[in-house]
């Protein structure tokens, strides 16, 4: 499925392939990672983001479109879970827990 929607940023365009979902982006104060909660509003723990099923996910885009709009956050994008709500890909997990403390838990030397 190929979903488009569009923030001010300009119009998205991602083929999603997963079930479930999860809303990121980068809080424009201080550039931290946060992700869209179930309380809508953004926390810097992924595992406090809301779990959004693919055929939800136009109901969750006006509220992050609108935090954009609001300069709470800047390039809102969709990042793809498991189905208790764990981040599948690598580099997004490294992105939500930096570098280091990945490093850190992963790597042995």
């Amino acid at each position: 499925m190929i979903m488009f929607w569009k923030f001010t940023s300009g119009i998205v365009a991602k083929k999603l392939k997963g079930e479930y979902f999860i809303f990121s982006a980068n809080r424009l104060k201080d550039g931290k990672v946060v992700f869209y909660s179930e309380e809508k509003n953004w926390v810097t723990d992924s595992n406090l983001a809301k779990k959004i099923f693919l055929n939800e996910i136009s109901k969750f885009e006006e509220f992050v479109s609108l935090d954009e709009k609001k300069c709470l956050i800047v390039s809102p994008y969709l990042i793809e879970v498991n189905e208790e709500g764990k981040i599948k890909k690598l580099r997004e997990k490294i992105r939500s827990k930096g570098l280091n403390d990945f490093l850190k838990k992963n790597v042995q030397i």
